[in-house]
């Protein structure tokens, strides 16, 4: 009796090892994000201008650097670099 009920044990053991099988993982997340948009050095320049002359409790200004920190993290998102940095303005274009 003692030896049917080991082998019992055993058939049992087996079948529960095939339960315990981990599951198959999880498909990676779809990422969608809009690529952000690429501007000149002119527009920068003039956007900066305006930006500076915003008063400094400004709203809007608040709004542009979160909308800055996002154009960022886009690109992190894309494996972008971070935009080139405009060479100085000559005294004609500024």
């Amino acid at each position: 009796m003692a030896r049917s009920s080991l082998a019992l044990l055993a058939a049992v053991a087996l079948l529960a090892t095939g339960c315990a099988t981990p599951p198959d993982p999880a498909p990676a997340p779809v990422v969608v994000a809009p690529i952000p948009k690429t501007y000149t050095c002119a527009q920068s320049r003039k956007a900066a201008n305006e930006f500076m002359a915003l008063p400094a409790d400004s709203q809007l200004a608040i709004l542009i650097s979160d909308y800055s920190l996002e154009r960022k993290e886009l690109r992190a998102v894309h494996g972008l670099p971070d935009p080139v940095k405009c060479p100085p303005a000559s005294p004609a274009t500024s």
